[in-house]
């Protein structure tokens, strides 16, 4: 059931990104910025804490680069957030990636959600 929430989750996020194709999707990044904020942190700290340069930290917040797996794992344990939903982001924005400027991106996902 946690699967379906976020695989639902990930579809709502893509079918917005599908209809604005011009703006890159950046929902990792910003949900990151959006935490360490919350939280007061200032860059450098949360970069700190991962384990990653304050530069790269913040080319990931404001979409610029992508993050792997490792430092969504670690963002997760620093920011006291769920691992499942940054990882759903994470996925969100890898998806939006490889199907960004695509016309027909939005039928391909439809189709791979039938077999899922």
């Amino acid at each position: 059931m946690l699967f379906s929430l976020h695989f639902l989750f990930l579809c709502l996020y893509l079918d917005k990104y599908c209809q604005v194709k011009e703006k890159q999707m950046d929902y990792l990044g910003s949900k990151i910025r959006e935490l360490r904020e919350d939280k007061g942190l200032l860059l450098r700290q949360l970069a700190a804490d991962m384990d990653i340069d304050t530069a790269l930290l913040s080319k990931i917040e404001r979409g610029d680069r992508r993050a792997n797996r490792e430092q969504v794992e670690k963002a997760s344990k620093v920011l006291s957030f769920s691992l499942d939903e940054l990882i759903v982001l994470w996925l969100a924005d890898r998806i939006a990636d490889a199907i960004q400027n695509e016309p027909l991106g939005k039928e391909a996902i439809n189709l791979t959600l039938k077999d899922i």
